[in-house]
């Protein structure tokens, strides 16, 4: 009896009949999510979801029946009982089967995600959208080749920028509305998902040193359009252009300019300011590459027009993101970093964001916190349309321990900045220090779907799901990344989890070999979640000694829990400068 039924089930995995159930679940479950979101547009209630999920549910068993009684063949569709086992190539229709079933399943993920963090958080009809609101479209390069595109993307920020410093307005981050960058969307389609009420675009056409731009205002609830002009100049006219599209549009929304709002540090030259949005266009890359040049354009930048504050500002941002992916030794960035933003600040010293990036490399670099928050106190008060400065508010905030108000800064910078991927990680780790694991890896998880490059992000929703005991789900979140830097920072802890406690020990010395230098704090990390308390002390006085960023999170790192209660640790908080946790507390 056992060997037949050993026999059935071999036959039913060669015949491939589990993939093939796998694989139709899951296009039917992506199948249901579209037609949840597209059956209201046509009219079509719940009685067609069920029709449809009782449609799909008939088709299952006839499915299963038809790969029980069918087989793929190189000559094509065959009865299994006409194929000679020996010619048969089920292994091979198997690893398509896997193939298909995990590309439905990444769609079908995709979509579920857009659908709840995009289309869903957009306002209802029964909401209120505020009649002050506005998100800048990319405009377009209409340069004759076609390679002007990042001056026409620096125009369109400087723009976006100004209408920020207006305090009536709720102006949508650039992250958020640059996400529709050569999308043929309808304009009502974008002011939903964003949540605003009008949109701006436009177009850039720029040959030799004659400009020309084109901007549309337009009604996000109908499309229609408001205004729109046309500015035929001179390429040195571009800020006075600037200035006049953004009073053009403060007066359409009948809101008022006040004082000296639009006023900023301008370049001495167009080459400067040409220097400048390049160098942007390719710090925004994230890439080795594309930070090197933008530094090297800076660079130039800042030779020709010393007295440029944006310039400044910017290369010593990069400085920092330079370090956080390992392309710079930290103890180099940190100096070079404060020298620049300090120079930003003594140029400009009323600019907000400049201000916040201040504070975030007082208290994360030079661990002066009274002076960060004052500091950054400051730039959240002269800066309140900015999603850059309230992002760096919360990352401020979660360090010292101002966990709710870390919160409340990461949902104001995710209003304005909806479809930005370090704004949900912000809110994610803001949970994540208050031991939400559960929401904190959904939040990270979010972030995800709009970065789904950025692997620091899986370590997380890794750490996440372990501390919400789901060790299983832990090991998913870095299944694809297990050889690089952050997959192999979390196998231990993992494997410790799972009781694989060699496993564990051998993944913890492959990341002291490899990664050790440049990644203290998880070699750290792993100590503390394994209970090695000396050592996990002894690598956090080297992350100490070589002033690495993480460490300053140390306070507020849920995965140090087991070191919160040891009389170490408030010695190691008073090293850097921040104030002992409460007594028994342990996220």
């Amino acid at each position: 009896m056992s060997e037949n039924g050993g026999g059935v089930l071999a036959e039913i995995k060669r015949r491939n009949m589990f993939r093939v159930a796998a694989w139709y679940l899951v296009s039917s479950w992506l199948v249901l999510q579209v037609g949840d979101v597209l059956f209201p547009a046509f009219g079509l209630g719940d009685s067609a979801i069920r029709y449809l999920l009782g449609a799909l549910g008939v088709g299952f068993p006839l499915v299963l029946a038809f790969s029980w009684l069918f087989e793929i063949t190189p000559e094509g569709l065959k009865r299994e009982r006409e194929v000679d086992r020996s010619e048969s190539i089920t292994e091979v229709t198997g690893q398509r089967l896997n193939r298909l079933t995990i590309g439905a399943l990444s769609v079908a993920v995709a979509f579920f995600m857009v659908d709840k963090f995009v289309w869903s958080a957009s306002p209802s009809a029964d909401e209120v959208v505020d009649d002050r609101s506005i998100a800048v479209l990319p405009f377009a390069d209409m340069s004759e080749n076609r390679d002007q595109e990042w001056f026409s993307d620096g125009v369109s920020e400087e723009l976006l920028n100004l209408l920020a410093r207006v305090p009536e307005l709720r102006v949508i981050a650039r992250t958020s509305s640059f996400q529709f960058k050569g999308q043929s969307l309808d304009v009502r389609a974008i002011a939903d998902t964003l949540g605003v009420a009008h949109v701006l675009e436009g177009s850039v056409r720029r040959i030799g040193d004659a400009l020309r731009i084109t901007v549309r205002l337009s009604s996000g609830s109908d499309g229609s359009e408001i205004w729109s002009n046309q500015f035929d100049r001179s390429a040195e006219d571009v800020f006075r252009v600037q200035d006049e599209i953004a009073s053009q549009v403060v007066d359409e929304l009948r809101v008022s300019l006040l004082g000296d709002v639009l006023d900023r540090p301008l370049p001495a030259t167009t080459e400067v300011y040409d220097l400048f949005l390049e160098a942007r266009h390719f710090a925004d890359r994230r890439t080795e590459a594309g930070m090197t040049r933008a530094v090297g354009l800076l660079n130039r930048a800042i030779d020709l027009d010393p007295n440029f504050a944006p310039a400044w500002g910017q290369r010593g941002a990069l400085w920092a993101n330079l370090a956080l992916v390992g392309l710079m030794p930290s103890d180099s960035a940190n100096a070079r970093q404060s020298s620049d933003i300090a120079m930003a600040r003594r140029l400009d010293p009323d600019d907000p964001l400049d201000l916040s990036r201040r504070a975030w490399t007082l208290g994360i670099v030079q661990w002066d916190w009274e002076a960060a928050r004052t500091t950054m106190a400051e730039a959240l008060r002269t800066g309140p349309n900015d999603p850059r400065v309230f992002g760096n508010g919360a990352t401020l905030a979660a360090a010292y321990g101002e966990v709710d108000e870390a919160k409340r800064l990461a949902e104001v910078q995710l209003r304005l900045d909806p479809l930005n991927p370090l704004a949900h990680s912000g809110l994610a780790y803001a949970h994540y220090a208050q031991g939400e694991f559960a929401e904190a890896a959904e939040a990270w998880g979010s972030a995800l779907t709009f970065a789904p490059a950025d692997v620091f992000t899986s370590y997380r929703i890794s750490n996440a799901r372990l501390l919400a005991g789901d060790a299983d789900g832990a090991f998913d979140a870095i299944e694809d990344i297990v050889d690089e830097q952050w997959g192999v920072a979390a196998l231990p802890l993992i494997y410790h989890a799972l009781g694989r406690a060699e496993e564990s020990d051998a993944a913890l010395a492959e990341l002291i070999e490899r990664f050790a230098d440049i990644n203290t704090v998880a070699v750290a990390e792993a100590y503390a979640y394994r209970g090695e308390l000396d050592e996990a002390f002894a690598w956090l006085d080297r992350a100490v000694e070589q002033h690495t960023r993480r460490v300053a999170y140390v306070r507020t790192n849920p995965l140090l829990g087991n070191l919160f209660d040891d009389p170490r640790f408030p010695a190691l908080l008073a090293r850097l400068g921040l104030p002992p946790r409460p007594v028994g507390t342990t996220g």
